[in-house]
């Protein structure tokens, strides 16, 4: 079912099990944040200022970002190429998947948990924007993380 995100001005097919965050938490105007309270799975879509990178080497700038802000100093890539859309012009969108250690609201590294983060984005030239769509699945939760799930292993 699409949900309409910024103020409708997209709309996207979201699960219907996730919490739109906006309602538990102010999130900046420029992210669309959904999160599944069983699996702890997010999806953020984000619209950005483009990046200085052509191609995949700009998914991946976001992706060591996002490495960054998780205090994640040995990303790995499980899967980076190019995605193709049959609305989209070629070159102008890209996946990767990886995986990285990442702690919640900077809890410290004894609450780290293991993340598989697929991103997509799509390149909008014209507007020298970048719309980035991230979708973060923990496949371990630390016993000192915020939050700890049933379905998910433990560390």
């Amino acid at each position: 079912m699409p949900r309409n995100l910024f103020g409708g001005a997209m709309s996207m097919a979201i699960p219907k099990d996730m919490t739109d965050i906006s309602l538990l938490r102010q999130v900046p105007d420029h992210q669309e944040v959904f999160a599944d309270a069983q699996t702890d799975t997010s999806i953020i879509v984000e619209i950005l200022e483009s990046v200085p990178h052509t191609g995949i080497q700009a998914l991946k700038y976001h992706y060591e970002q996002v490495s960054e802000l998780n205090a994640d100093d040995q990303p790995h890539f499980l899967h980076v190429g190019p995605l193709s859309l049959d609305s989209v012009p070629k070159d102008s969108a890209f996946i990767l998947c990886g995986q990285q250690e990442a702690a919640k609201f900077n809890e410290g590294a004894e609450a780290k948990n293991t993340v598989v983060v697929c991103m997509a984005l799509l390149r909008l030239p014209e507007h020298d924007t970048d719309i980035l769509v991230t979708k973060n699945t923990p496949t371990r939760i630390s016993t000192s993380s915020s939050r700890i799930y049933s379905n998910v292993k433990n560390i």
